[in-house]
């Protein structure tokens, strides 16, 4: 991935390749969506937490409500990827001033002369994520632990460890919102220009994959 301040392109050199543009693309923004909803799962994971020990016994039908309502913004963002690609030949001739050599590879991407707002909608969900989500997992967290606290004298031993077990899960998952603000952070460096090396580069693409 190469963002910059007049647009972003993406290199594809995966299997993908082999098959054509339009699937790697297609890979590209299931992997980035995805992504973006994990961290969105997370924080929905707190909240339900929260949910039980202020409301106790949970209700299966607001749980199944609380799951189905993180889908749809996934679903509208992967959306408009898909159909905010400019043409390929456009995106290559806009970003040879930062690689010349891009002719031999699968190159698309966007560009801010053909601004669109379903590719607008679906950069401040996925790069506009990263921060908020993070901090409010980690409030809702120091919440979730503060009431375990609290109710620790009315809760029988086997629903406390159930619990403390449960955020030690929740809080392994929280790393996840931070491994996201890397990825975003080098992303938003190189997009507004102050910044540029292949190294961020591949360090979006590297974090990304790993996460």
């Amino acid at each position: 991935m190469i963002p910059a301040p007049f647009g972003t392109a993406i290199v594809y050199l995966g299997p993908c390749s082999l098959i054509s543009p339009k699937v790697c693309h297609t890979i590209h923004a299931l992997a980035m969506n995805s992504q973006t909803h994990s961290i969105y799962l997370v924080a929905a994971s707190f909240f339900y937490r929260l949910y039980i020990l202020e409301h106790p016994p949970a209700i299966h039908d607001c749980s199944f409500t609380f799951l189905l309502s993180q889908f749809p913004l996934t679903i509208i963002s992967q959306i408009c990827t898909l159909h905010s690609i400019d043409d390929d030949a456009e995106v290559r001739e806009a970003f040879r001033e930062i690689y010349d050599d891009l002719d031999d590879y699968f190159v698309q991407g966007h560009l801010k002369s053909h601004s669109r707002l379903l590719f607008k909608f679906s950069q401040y969900y996925t790069a506009g994520s990263g921060w908020p989500v993070a901090a409010v997992v980690f409030l809702v967290r120091r919440k979730v632990i503060q009431l375990l606290h609290d109710q620790k004298n009315s809760m029988s031993d086997r629903t406390s460890n159930m619990h403390k077990v449960l955020v030690k899960v929740l809080t392994l998952q929280a790393c996840l919102p931070v491994i996201f603000i890397v990825t975003v952070s080098g992303y938003v460096v190189e997009k507004s220009g102050l910044f540029r090396h292949p190294l961020i580069e591949l360090l979006i693409i590297a974090v990304s994959s790993t996460s």
